[in-house]
């Protein structure tokens, strides 16, 4: 088996010094196994479930390289940041409930809500995205924006 396959995912040491617990943490939840370091510029090694290796390493420049397996758990961590980042800027931006009936919402409870749906044109970008509950983001789906406002208007009326 070839790590080397594709080019390793590459950040500096700090980066990686912040996020090595999350790390572990995730290798944990995915069901991997630490595996003991079989060369001197290994700094953390996990057997996938799927029987492949995750690795990171030190390059001789000092920087952290991301071998195998390891770059996927690397892009779950982004992934899990930038859905994360993109609720808290929205809650930020419109306070902590759902656009459409109104229920208060947390971190955890929001839904990331396309005003203008994807499958219409729209796009990741912060000026298109609200906060609903996961009821009110099923029950709009993939409406047009003027179709979204009449659900949120008569549920609004419903509530008087």
């Amino acid at each position: 088996m070839n790590l080397l396959c594709k080019k390793p995912t590459k950040m500096s040491f700090l980066e990686f010094s912040g996020i090595k617990p999350r790390i572990a943490y995730l290798a944990n939840n995915l069901g991997a196994k630490a595996l003991e370091l079989t060369r001197d510029d290994q700094l953390l090694r996990f057997q996938m479930r799927n029987g492949k290796k995750a690795i990171f390493s030190k390059s001789k420049e000092g920087e952290i390289l991301a071998l195998g397996e390891a770059q996927k758990m690397l892009d779950i961590l982004k992934s899990a940041d930038d859905k994360r980042t993109d609720k808290q800027k929205l809650m930020d931006r419109d306070g902590c409930s759902c656009v459409y009936c109104g229920i208060e919402l947390t971190l955890r409870t929001a839904t990331v809500e396309h005003v203008i749906p994807q499958s219409h044109g729209g796009t990741n970008e912060l000026y298109n995205l609200a906060l609903s509950c996961s009821d009110c983001n099923e029950r709009v789906g993939n409406l047009p924006p003027a179709q979204k406002l009449i659900v949120a208007r008569e549920h609004l009326l419903m509530a008087i």
